[in-house]
């Protein structure tokens, strides 16, 4: 008696639902093992078609390359500047505009970083763009008025040739020299009164100065000091900061000594 396979199936399966279903062959294990194609839809439009590209196993995947940000880069970079000869940092570019903004630096502070070989202005490197636009750069020392200075260089010269011109009109010619302030008790109140004077008209034609060099567009912070207590050291300074030879204050120690000489 002949019987359809398929009934005789579906037959013996509802009967003994707790029967393992019979092994597959190695050709259908193969081709369950193989995924479907993968569809992406893009939203890439042409018209008003929409295009779905359709990816398979054997299409390569594109990964977007990460854009190099340049500005991060600089953003990035540490720094080292100088302080009254002192390196300090490393600092970012953020930090080295809020010390501009509080004066810690200005437009001659030397900086550096690993990616340079020396140590450079910083208006010579990229850190220059920290500066205002309206921020004029300071005049050319060619152009400065230097009257104020030299009188400082001459001043301790100047000063004894003075008492020494009235010694001579005052003084008979010939009177002893170690007799003078016991006869006119005026000289030695001119003597004790030098060094108050000589430090009253430094500090007023320094300070004239200064205020000249800040007009100029020259930073100044702290010149006042040192010419209030160490004269050479506001002219070797002041030479420095407008780049000038220190002629003034070679001068200023040779006409010292010529003042000593004098005495």
């Amino acid at each position: 008696m002949n019987h359809d396979h398929s009934d005789f199936h579906e037959h013996y399966v509802s009967a003994n639902p707790s029967e393992p279903e019979l092994p597959q062959t190695a050709s259908n294990q193969n081709e369950k093992a193989i995924p479907p194609p993968i569809e992406i839809i893009s939203s890439e439009t042409q018209g008003e078609e929409t295009y779905t590209p359709h990816l398979t196993m054997d299409t390569p995947l594109q990964q977007e390359q990460p854009v190099k940000d340049e500005s991060k880069e600089n953003t990035d970079t540490f720094w080292y500047y100088l302080d009254r000869g002192n390196k300090l940092g490393p600092v970012s570019v953020s930090d080295i505009t809020a010390l501009f903004g509080a004066d810690k630096i200005d437009r001659d502070t030397h900086v550096w970083n690993a990616t340079m070989k020396e140590w450079k202005v910083i208006t010579e490197t990229e850190l220059s763009t920290i500066f205002p636009q309206s921020l004029a750069p300071p005049i050319p020392a060619a152009q400065l008025n230097n009257n104020w200075i030299w009188v400082v260089a001459l001043l301790p010269l100047i000063i004894e040739v003075l008492k020494q011109i009235i010694i001579v009109l005052a003084v008979p010619k010939g009177f002893p020299a170690a007799y003078i302030e016991r006869v006119y008790p005026g000289f030695k109140l001119m003597n004790d009164l030098t060094p108050i004077a000589f430090f009253g008209i430094n500090t007023a034609l320094c300070w004239e100065d200064e205020k000249h060099l800040t007009n100029a567009g020259y930073n100044t912070k702290n010149m006042m000091w040192a010419a209030m207590f160490l004269v050479p050291a506001y002219l070797f300074w002041r030479a420095n900061k407008v780049k000038q030879f220190p002629w003034y204050a070679i001068t200023w120690i040779v006409a010292l000594i010529f003042s000593i000489i004098l005495q």
